[in-house]
């Protein structure tokens, strides 16, 4: 490999983590990053059996802001 190509791939290997960075702080990326944590967390059974959810709708917590 000559000096030629190594430098050719550093450049190109640069400008691909050049933009990359610009997606991530400019947040281009967030919502990829939400389908990948949705397909993650999708599987309810990683939840311990002595955890119990209980649903809270705005009925009930208006109810409970009056006491």
């Amino acid at each position: 490999m000559t000096y030629k190509q190594k430098l050719q791939k550093i450049i190109a290997c640069g400008m691909v983590s050049a933009i990359m960075l610009v997606l991530f702080l400019v947040g281009a990326l967030g919502y990829f990053e939400h389908m990948a944590q949705d397909r993650l967390y999708r599987d309810f059974s990683i939840v311990h059996p002595d955890i119990i959810v209980i649903g809270i709708d705005e009925e009930t917590l208006t109810e409970r802001m009056r006491c």
